[in-house]
């Protein structure tokens, strides 16, 4: 992998003058052909020398693996005409997949501390919280009034629809539930079934925003960011229990205590399962990852190696799944390398920090039915939980160690 790494930039050099693009694709008429491919092959070019300096192997090989894809349809233009617009969708992700790429990395290597990411994340989530319970019980929209002052601001939401600065429910639900571990600091956990541990210290006290945030996700009526809010919430707590922070007792009464409360949001006070013609019902959505499976199997190429990146569908919106976006656009390598990528993430296990542990598991759990990497401030806080993984995992950080001084009672177990 170094020797690529060596290699990998000369020749991509010594390639781009011979990146030349046909008239095929081209509107009728339209000069300088030449110059315009060789700038489409410098946006892959791009990508895959991001990626050869990504470590996490199946990361690197989803991001080399568009960029060919893309080149694939390049080198289709050689020979004939393409659809113009096949170009555009396809390079729409390869730019964001450069610009999340280079985020990435600049997390990777940052030196700036781990605290001070949690303490933004917090700060960030806060600001929702302001302007979405603005929304939701004054019915006042802070943020479409500000831009109504230069623009004529319009939102299809109802002005009391609690969406915060991210235009959509399913977007607020899903940035609080991803911040929702980073606000687990700044006190002490004193109380019968705990040991006397601390969280990650904090001179705030940031866990006061929890039940804001608890009453939030209810006024969204989002199950899904519920659904994968618990799915973290029960890492979190085994990764407590593990390392002797709490008792079985409290792990398993707080785990039933919170599995009680997802079944009742997701399945009967805002019920996932809903009928195809309600509009938003997620057996609709059920509806449409059916028709992408039927599309896919219509052929082995298709299944194999998806539509491309980008490649639009029937509907004029997503397909609110990334999961099912990624087997779409790349196929089945595309979903194995994403599953691939999933499995390193938590191969660290215990070793990695909590907060981001959790995180992640409700990221890739939300992620099976909201399309949360499509909207660029929820994209960010996802690149930035990944990269602190990639950073700090494996390396254990002492946010559950024992107060100074401090003795177990006899009896706890």
């Amino acid at each position: 992998m170094d020797k690529v790494r060596k290699y990998i930039l000369p020749v991509l050099f010594f390639v781009l003058p011979f990146a030349i693009i046909s008239r095929g694709y081209l509107h009728e008429g339209k000069e300088g052909f030449i110059h315009a491919g060789q700038i489409f092959s410098f946006t892959l070019f791009v990508l895959i020398i991001i990626a050869a300096q990504i470590k996490n192997i199946p990361l690197a090989a989803l991001l080399v693996y568009a960029a060919l894809w893309q080149g694939a349809i390049f080198i289709k233009s050689m020979a004939g005409p393409v659809d113009p617009q096949s170009i555009i969708d396809g390079l729409n992700t390869i730019i964001f997949l450069i610009i999340g790429g280079s985020l990435y990395l600049a997390i990777v290597n940052s030196k700036t501390e781990t605290r001070m990411f949690y303490d933004v994340i917090c700060l960030s989530a806060i600001a929702q919280l302001i302007v979405g319970y603005l929304q939701w019980t004054l019915g006042f929209d802070l943020v479409r009034s500000a831009f109504g002052l230069f623009v004529d601001a319009r939102t299809k939401l109802s002005p009391s629809t609690p969406t915060g600065i991210l235009g959509n429910p399913n977007y607020l639900a899903a940035y609080l539930a991803f911040s929702t571990f980073f606000f687990c600091r700044g006190f002490k956990l004193r109380w019968h079934g705990f040991r006397g541990f601390k969280l990650p210290y904090s001179p705030f006290r940031w866990w006061v925003t929890l039940p804001f945030i608890a009453v939030m996700l209810y006024a969204t009526q989002t199950s899904t960011a519920v659904i994968a809010l618990g799915a973290g919430a029960f890492v979190y707590w085994f990764v407590l229990l593990k390392r002797g922070v709490i008792t079985r007792k409290a792990f398993w009464g707080t785990s039933a205590a919170g599995l009680a409360v997802v079944i009742w949001y997701a399945f009967f006070y805002h019920s996932i399962i809903r009928p195809i013609g309600n509009q938003g019902g997620d057996l609709q959505r059920l509806d449409m990852w059916i028709s992408v499976w039927q599309d896919m199997t219509s052929s082995w190429q298709h299944f194999v190696f998806g539509f491309g990146p980008g490649a639009p569908w029937a509907r004029p919106y997503t397909l609110h799944s990334e999961w099912v976006t990624v087997a779409r656009q790349l196929g089945l390598f595309g979903i194995v390398l994403m599953a691939g990528y999933a499995f390193t993430i938590f191969r660290h296990g215990l070793d990695t920090p909590p907060a981001l542990l959790a995180s992640a598991v409700v990221i890739f759990v939300n992620m099976m039915g909201n399309s949360a990497l499509h909207f660029a401030l929820s994209a960010f806080l996802i690149i930035i939980v990944l990269g602190l993984i990639e950073r700090e995992g494996g390396r254990v950080v002492a946010d559950t160690t024992p107060e100074k001084g401090y003795r177990p009672r006899p009896g706890i177990k």
